[in-house]
């Protein structure tokens, strides 16, 4: 019983760390880079010459914020595992939360309370 009020507070707190870090503007502007890049080679009208300068700045740009993304889901993931770990050693839970988290269980025990807090959370405001 005390696994799932930690896994509540764990996926609210998982959810508020989403929210706040910028996953979607970085998937945003490599979506756009792509899209430059997309267009810049579908047009007839430049050379490869010019082509081949500005590819390799938009390739830069896209692995630059590529970079930046997967750094910014390591951190969330270590922020959000780190406290699981840390509690199933000093408490000894049996289950252990990353075993109750990783179950079908407790994998939509934990999808059905973030979307309920999100839900609540956009309605309140």
């Amino acid at each position: 019983m005390i696994q799932y009020v930690i896994l509540t507070v764990m996926s609210i707190l998982a959810l508020e760390m989403f929210i706040i870090f910028p996953f979607l503007q970085m998937a945003t502007k490599i979506k756009q880079n792509v899209m430059k890049s997309t267009r810049l080679i579908n047009n007839p009208r430049i050379s490869d010459h010019w082509k081949e300068k500005v590819l390799l700045s938009y390739s830069l740009t896209i692995m630059k914020y590529s970079l930046i993304l997967f750094a910014l889901l390591c951190a969330f993931f270590l922020m959000v595992i780190t406290p699981l770990v840390l509690i199933d050693n000093q408490f000894e839970l049996f289950p252990t939360l990353i075993e109750l988290s990783s179950s079908m269980k407790g994998t939509l025990f934990i999808v059905i309370i973030s979307t309920l807090y999100y839900l609540v959370k956009k309605y309140v405001k």
